[in-house]
């Protein structure tokens, strides 16, 4: 793996661990634009002139589209400022990003000597579970010091 490759790959791992437990937070029942407005006192008539709507149903659709996955950033942010809230938007990482990237090559790893493994049986020239396991980590920090694209193909 290249310096800048690492580099990379650890200001994004300290720009996503500070959001991992954030991650955890369960959308409030409605979502939040529902949940915000609710909690400020405000109704959907009063949210839908502070975004320059006269229609409170566009407030209703905001809220249900919120509340099925569909509404679009743009949307939520506008809702959101109108609310006097700003939007964060994150694609939050389950794992610290190396222990993803490990995680990965171990499993390129075992479809690479699976392979080996069965051709080897083939040829009757079996190999013991201390050697299976030497080869599987030989063969992830070969995927790892490599180029990372390669874990991905």
């Amino acid at each position: 793996m290249k310096d800048l490759d690492i580099l990379r790959l650890q200001q994004m791992e300290d720009s996503a661990s500070r959001f991992r437990k954030i991650g955890e937070v369960p959308v409030p029942l409605g979502g939040w634009v529902r949940a915000i407005r609710q909690a400020l006192g405000m109704t959907n008539v009063q949210l839908a002139k502070r975004l320059g709507h006269k229609a409170p149903q566009t407030v209703e659709g905001i809220q249900r589209s919120e509340a099925g996955g569909t509404v679009k950033l743009d949307t939520l942010r506008q809702a959101a400022e109108a609310m006097g809230c700003r939007l964060v938007y994150a694609i939050v990482p389950i794992k610290p990003l190396d222990e993803l990237r490990t995680d990965r090559a171990e499993e390129v790893a075992r479809k690479i000597l699976r392979r080996t493994s069965h051709s080897m049986k083939l040829e009757a020239q079996d190999v013991g579970s201390k050697e299976e396991q030497r080869a599987l980590e030989r063969q992830i920090e070969k995927l790892l010091a490599g180029n990372p694209r390669r874990l991905w193909e």
